[in-house]
């Protein structure tokens, strides 16, 4: 039983190291692409900018927490299993709502990004903006269709565990 906690809490720490990775990737094209001195480039900056931090600040979040949700988890499992229905469960099902809002604010981010990026001029603002709302909401699609499909899981194993008698 210990097992499948600790896969999921390493599953989690090394998607916690891409997520900060993309974010340095992003915030690093937000400053090339400020120094392009075009309104493009500056659209597709501000973008990366603001979720570049999202990005890394989350990414690193989860890298801190990953190492003491599975320890206690463990605990939990082996010593203590009733906080496994107080505390673990009800965690994984707000986490699980959680990603069903992000699915939905990323999708209006590339609806939105869509829609910039067709009614604006060529090379303008509005075209930088939309284009990497679109690209950034599509990579932060798939990471959270995987942390969701992980979460889904291991809740559902959560779910299934019984006190050893």
């Amino acid at each position: 039983m210990v097992d499948a906690v600790h896969d999921y809490f390493k599953a989690q720490k090394k998607d916690s190291i891409y997520f900060t990775a993309l974010g340095f990737v992003s915030l690093a094209l937000a400053i090339f692409f400020l120094t392009k001195g075009h309104s493009y480039f500056n659209g597709m900056a501000y973008v990366l900018l603001a979720l570049g931090l999202v990005e890394l600040i989350s990414g690193m979040t989860l890298y801190a927490r990953c190492d003491m949700d599975r320890i206690s988890v463990s605990y939990f499992v082996q010593k203590d299993f009733e906080q496994i229905h107080r505390y673990e469960i009800p965690r994984m099902e707000l986490l699980l709502k959680e990603y069903a809002i992000f699915w939905k604010v990323e999708i209006g981010f590339i609806v939105l990004g869509l829609i910039l990026w067709m009614l604006s001029g060529s090379m303008s603002l509005g075209k930088g903006i939309g284009l990497a709302l679109i690209v950034q909401a599509l990579i932060l699609l798939v990471f959270d269709y995987l942390s969701l499909q992980r979460g889904a899981a291991y809740l559902n194993f959560l779910q299934s565990l019984k006190p050893q008698s």
